[in-house]
């Protein structure tokens, strides 16, 4: 899991939080968490782009191919906004590389 926050308008940075996990057991399991800062500008990404749009809570969109932030490999990308108590508070994105996809096909 990937959340970029605490977005500074001044220095173009924001926090970075990625969370490890591993499936097993019918689950997934915490492994780890990592905390650093970050320029990736999650607001220019597809996905952020149209998850805006929607404008609807129960409609998901979908992206295009684009690449992962934090290896590059191509992917899918689902999103929605995340509305609370009625407000926009930002989008909430599932995104799949395209090799895993395939992988899955495969069996």
């Amino acid at each position: 899991m990937v959340e970029v926050s605490d977005w500074n308008t001044v220095d173009g940075s924001g926090a970075l939080r990625v969370d490890h996990y591993i499936a097993g057991d019918g689950d997934i399991w915490f492994q780890r968490r990592q905390l650093d800062r970050t320029e990736f500008d999650v607001t220019a990404v597809p996905w952020y782009l149209l998850g805006v749009r929607g404008n609807d809570a129960s409609r998901v969109v979908w992206t295009g191919i684009h690449a992962l932030p934090l290896d590059g490999r191509p992917a899918l990308s689902a999103a929605l906004p995340l509305i609370v108590f009625d407000e926009f508070v930002g989008v909430l994105s599932v995104s799949v590389a395209l090799d895993r996809i395939e992988r899955f096909l495969q069996t």
